[in-house]
This record gives C-alpha cells, structure tokens and sequence, in this order.
C-alpha cells in the first residue's frame, strides 16, 4: 500500500496466536533475531545466540530494564 506521497506503509494486521486481550501482531522475524545481513563465514558473538531459561526461549542474551519508572499519589504530591 502507498501512501499520498508514494511512500509504502507498513500494514500489520496478522495477530499473534493465542488470547492476549489486546492486539498483538505477528514478528517477522522475531524480535532480538541475527539480521539476515549478517556475514554467515563469521562465528556469531554468544550475546546473539538464543537461550533458554526453564521453558521460555529468548531470541539473543541481551535484556534491557526500563529506563524511567514514575509513581506518586493521584494528588500528585
């Protein structure tokens, strides 16, 4: 699909499988995976490799934590 200034749109309407109750889209290719760019006569660093930790398995080894967590009272103080 293009847009007005024949710029393409991205258009993801493919939900993921399963009841999340709320719209999540299929990832293609999955987040955190090795960019198909990516010289194959080269070893892939560890930190890119996949890990599996107890049934879950993560894409790559790199994890970040929020940057910026806010609370206060609905008063605001």
């Amino acid at each position: 699909m293009a847009g007005s200034n024949g710029s393409k749109e991205l258009s993801i309407t493919e939900p993921m499988p399963g009841d999340h109750g709320f719209f999540t889209p299929i990832q293609s290719p999955p987040t955190g995976s090795l960019v198909s760019m990516y010289d194959e006569n080269l070893s892939v660093p560890r930190i890119f490799k996949s890990i599996t930790i107890r049934s879950t398995t993560f894409q790559n080894q790199i994890w970040i934590s929020p940057m910026c967590q806010y609370s206060c009272p609905k008063t605001g103080n």
